[in-house]
């Protein structure tokens, strides 16, 4: 594993612009419990922005190098005690396409390790990987049946995938 960074203004995936909108698959019967990937934007050598506590929880997105678009994300491991169900939803400005982030200072080794506690939240055929519970949501890129929460100075908040199987994901669950 690379070195873990404490959280700062550098770590967190900030939008810089948008592109259309491109076709998902989500995988929830693998031996990774989630993952998720746009198919136009995979590459074979991403960059990850992995966040966790690297021991029992584990998200890892790999964003295309090229693009700046993320092109999977996947959920390694997780506490299932950090479940919670998704509550009200709140106000949003949506934008569709998909979010393209800055990665011209990205680190050579290809990965930037966030160690942060994240939380899951699970609506009816949803879920929500939600990385900062204390920034303010200001606008929602939606591709497809992803969702992507931005704040105000542009980071990414959270990801919810929708349109899930409620079978596959009581037993996610």
């Amino acid at each position: 594993m690379h070195g873990i960074r404490l959280l700062s203004e550098n770590s967190v995936l900030k939008v810089i612009s948008r592109k259309d909108v491109v076709d998902v698959v989500t995988d929830m019967s693998g031996y990774t419990p989630f993952i998720s990937e746009f198919i136009d934007e995979r590459t074979p050598t991403p960059l990850y922005w992995r966040i966790g506590d690297f021991k029992s929880s584990l998200i890892e997105v790999g964003l295309n190098k090229r693009s700046g678009c993320i092109s999977s994300v996947s959920l390694i491991m997780f506490n299932g005690g950090s479940v919670a169900p998704i509550g009200g939803r709140e106000e949003q400005v949506v934008e569709v396409g998909m979010p393209v982030f800055d990665i011209q200072d990205w680190d050579e080794d290809r990965c930037l390790d966030i160690k942060c506690d994240f939380n899951i939240l699970r609506g009816k055929g949803c879920l929500r990987l939600l990385f900062f519970s204390d920034v303010k949501l200001a606008k929602v890129y939606r591709n497809k049946s992803v969702d992507f929460g931005v704040g105000e100075l542009g980071e990414l908040i959270w990801i919810e995938f929708s349109s899930l199987d409620e079978v596959s994901l009581d037993e996610l669950f």
